[in-house]
């Protein structure tokens, strides 16, 4: 089926999205033969002429044996890995009170976070109409009965992170134009830092990294770049020192897809261009290779890269 999303693997068993006509589903395949193992989904379509057809995100599975996956349309989908049984599914844009046109007015290209497990919780990007937004939402893992909301910015297409910055166990958010740090209980706001963006323009995509010494990088398209800050927690209150990066220095502009972090330096397609940047200084090392804006993995010392132009 028609779509966009990766695969999350464990064992022989590989799970992702996609469009079979109407229906919008989470498919699990044996890998190994590519023969289906189960299916599950809902009546749901997102099509956009820019970002085409189909879900965007990769399912999450936990070692407890549960398939979380949040489709483009806003259905969010708890199952059991081994059977396919459906274990809850709530429906994000009823959460806000918008029908999915309104929905894709604030986020075009379609939802494309990974959920993220915390503890009891599974936590995604929420968004709603101007002025009644919440940057984030988290469910009960077991039952999906809702345990907070928090936030007041739209949303964007990165997934929210689990981190640690100087000693305090919090989730980050990149969001549409703001990036966030939140209690994992409560979901307060811990600290905030304009990213600016648009969801229906000049969009955040790309993940957060959490560096050593307290250091959050960021990066981005749209001739943005990435900037480094260095994250302080000092007397209960928290500041945001950029260490490099910003206007007339920008390097790793990932307009899709996300850095790898490597011996001291990241790498990234700037521009659709392969970059390496030193992570101390944000000097740029090298650049060579053109591959549009595809996709990259790391690979112990090396990087495979899928290109948007083809093998």
């Amino acid at each position: 089926g028609a779509g966009w999303a990766g695969f999350a693997v464990v064992g022989d068993r590989a799970v992702t999205m996609e469009q079979r006509g109407k229906v919008e589903l989470v498919t699990c395949y044996n890998w190994r033969t590519g023969e289906l193992q189960w299916s599950r989904g809902a009546e749901a379509r997102h099509q956009n002429a820019m970002g085409g057809i189909g879900p965007r995100s990769v399912p999450t599975i936990t070692p407890a044996g549960e398939v979380f996956a949040l489709g483009a349309t806003g259905w969010l989908y708890a199952i059991d890995f081994a059977t396919g049984n459906e274990i809850w599914k709530k429906q994000l844009v009823f959460e806000t009170g918008l029908k999915q046109s309104e929905d894709e007015g604030y986020v075009m290209w379609g939802r494309s976070a990974s959920p993220l497990v915390v503890d009891d919780l599974v936590v995604v990007p929420l968004g709603g109409a101007k002025d009644k937004t919440s940057s984030l939402i988290a469910f009960d893992r077991k039952t999906g009965a809702e345990r907070w909301r928090a936030g007041t910015h739209q949303i964007s297409y990165a997934s929210p992170i689990l981190a640690t910055i100087a000693g305090v166990r919090q989730i980050v958010s990149v969001n549409e134009d703001n990036v966030s740090g939140h209690d994992p209980v409560k979901g307060t706001v811990l600290w905030e830092i304009d990213f600016p963006g648009s969801s229906t323009a000049n969009a955040n995509c790309s993940q957060p990294w959490v560096l050593p010494g307290d250091k959050l990088l960021l990066s981005k398209g749209y001739s943005t770049g990435a900037s480094c800050y260095q994250m302080t927690l000092k007397d209960g209150k928290w500041s945001a020192e950029p260490a490099w990066g910003g206007e007339g220095r920008a390097v790793l502009k990932t307009k899709f897809t996300n850095l790898v972090i490597h011996k001291g330096h990241a790498f990234g397609l700037d521009d659709g261009t392969m970059q390496c940047v030193d992570l101390d200084t944000g000097e740029m090392k090298w650049k060579d290779g053109r591959y549009g804006q595809g996709q990259i993995l790391g690979c112990g010392d090396l990087i495979l890269v899928q290109s948007e132009l083809g093998p």
